[in-house]
């Protein structure tokens, strides 16, 4: 069985701080530490954050600073050629820890700032191709309807991976074989679909493939260590839990040393959620009779409701919603980031429609993982993260904080980690995202108001509510 260290912790509660004095102590005691952290963002504060508490400690940060920057190679040639009996440490991010070799592991203890994600979706369309790679493939029979899809014939997979006449068709199935390959992952499919692919001549040959990577990625070294808010409602532990035994102990030197150990300031904390329902970019994109968007719709309401209100916001890339502050924009992974001028706001717009494809859910839910942890693991938790980038991460602050999240289970969710927060419903008077199945006998649809009425109604209704504010 697997054995490795954990150490929860709500955000804002110090575990970097700490795993910062931990790293510079192992580093002076002539051990050698290799922190991954998701963001370079993040990395470069802690840099920072470590030459503050030891100056001349021996620090290297590898990350990207172009394009094919070679970092998983470099990170490799820096620990092959490190005196194991000097003492360092060693940042890089999370997709280069997951690159790393055997080689050379057992002289570092890793320690793994933030949990990383393990599940990778590749879906694919190869009805007349897939012959290509499934001839090179045997399977193994896993209840819930899977099967692992493991390497037979490994020189013809090695030989689609090299690719030496660089067919573009060839190219498609790469993903899938270097997760077949590289020893660290469980690649799966659903069985149905895979005998469906190879033997149903009218096949529209749709094969979504599920890699997850496991645990052997962290193995090997002097001690691994895995810290996170809200760790064990993660997907890479909701995943092990499902298909994995690890036996998780909690670190023995950091937690004890943490500012909190849970969210002491919930009273301060009113959450408001736009829908009912989940919200999703398809319904944020769809237009009514005006061709103005829903996503349009919920930030002129949002930009109005905290008219005269700094707020920090965070949505999906392309976004740029009129009457939002650019520079109080929040970076699509905000984890661990510990700015001064983020912590001055008391108000959060968070409007990233983050969810799995249908696909995803399903596979998901054949490990026995339910939607709703699904959701926690990726778009509840990412909320949870950046609201508190805000004051909420100073335990000494007062200020009455709102937060804006796009569904009410998500809201739900996150006001559970603070006691005496209060949950409200935004009356904004939007189409709510349609529900799955077909209308009941009976109903009757309204007529639709024009957007000209809908923007009436809600300038009305927040005229109302701060008239009686």
């Amino acid at each position: 069985m697997t054995q490795f260290y954990y150490q929860p912790g709500p955000a804002g509660s110090g575990k970097t701080y700490q795993l910062a004095h931990w790293a510079t102590e192992r580093a002076a005691s002539n051990e050698k530490v290799l922190i991954a952290q998701p963001t370079k963002e993040l990395i470069r504060e802690t840099v920072k954050q470590i030459k503050r508490i030891a100056p001349d400690a021996n620090v290297t940060a590898l990350y990207g600073k172009k394009r094919n920057d070679r970092v998983a190679a470099r990170a490799v040639e820096h620990m092959a050629d490190a005196d194991p009996h000097h003492g360092e440490i060693l940042l890089v991010t999370h997709e280069t820890l997951k690159r790393l070799p055997t080689a050379m592991r057992k002289f570092w203890h890793m320690v793994c700032d933030e949990v990383p994600s393990v599940l990778e979706h590749i879906d694919l369309k190869i009805a007349d191709t897939h012959q290509h790679v499934t001839q090179h493939i045997e399977t193994e029979e896993m209840p819930g309807g899977l099967l692992v899809l493991k390497p037979g014939n490994r020189a013809g997979l090695e030989a689609i991976q090299v690719n030496a006449k660089e067919d573009q068709n060839i190219a498609s199935f790469n993903r899938l074989v270097s997760t077949m390959l590289s020893g660290e992952h469980l690649v799966l499919v659903a069985a149905d679909s895979y005998s469906d692919l190879l033997t149903n001549p009218d096949t529209r040959g749709k094969l979504d493939v599920f890699a997850i990577l496991l645990p052997e990625f962290a193995k090997g070294y002097s001690s691994t260590t895995f810290m996170g808010a809200n760790i064990t409602e993660t997907e890479m532990y909701v995943i092990w839990e499902a298909v994995q035994n690890v036996a998780w102990q909690l670190h023995p030197d950091m937690g004890d040393k943490l500012r909190y150990q849970v969210h002491k300031n919930g009273s301060r904390l009113t959450i408001s959620y736009v829908f009912d329902g989940r919200m999703s970019s398809r319904h944020l994109g769809s237009e009514d009779e005006s061709g103005q968007t829903v996503f349009e719709q919920v930030t002129e309401y949002v930009s109005l409701y905290l008219r005269d209100t700094p707020f920090l916001w965070q949505a999906n890339a392309a976004a740029m919603p009129k009457g939002f502050d650019y520079d109080a924009r929040l970076p699509g992974v905000a984890h661990g980031l510990d700015k001064p001028e983020f912590k001055r706001f008391h108000n959060v717009a968070l409007l990233a429609a983050m969810n799995r494809k249908t696909a995803a859910y399903g596979f998901l839910s054949k490990l026995g993982i339910s939607p709703e942890q699904a959701q926690a693991t990726l778009s509840w938790q990412n909320d949870y993260q950046a609201m508190m980038r805000c004051s909420l991460r100073d335990p000494e602050a007062v200020a009455p904080v709102r937060v804006i999240v796009g569904s009410k289970d998500g809201a739900e969710w996150i006001a559970a980690k603070f006691p005496g927060a209060v949950v409200e419903k935004l009356d904004h008077g939007i189409g709510e995202p349609k529900k799955a199945g077909r209308p009941q006998l009976g109903d009757k649809p309204s007529k639709a108001k024009t957007s000209a009425e809908r923007q009436r109604d809600r300038r009305a209704r927040l005229k109302a509510e701060r008239g009686a504010a």
